[in-house]
């Protein structure tokens, strides 16, 4: 046998044997539509978790401050002429 056919025969076997790349690239396929997409996405995304993270932050600030407003407008009395 020639080397070149060697080769050929090699190659034939490798491209009929492998398995076809779609079928490989199924096994991590997962079929969604398109509200369970967004749903994924928000829950996984890093920018929203960043998002929520800082509105949780904003709403403590605020209650923070309103009730230290709240505090202090008891504790003071007016001296208004």
């Amino acid at each position: 046998m020639r080397p070149n056919t060697f080769f050929i025969i090699a190659v034939l076997a490798f491209v009929l044997l492998a398995p076809p790349a779609a079928a490989q690239a199924g096994a991590d396929t997962v079929r969604l539509s398109l509200q369970e997409a967004v749903t994924r996405a928000m829950v996984i995304s890093e920018e929203v978790q960043m998002a929520r993270a800082q509105r949780s932050l904003a709403e403590a600030q605020i209650m923070q401050i309103r009730s230290f407003a709240s505090r202090t407008s008891r504790n003071s009395s007016c001296t208004c002429a």
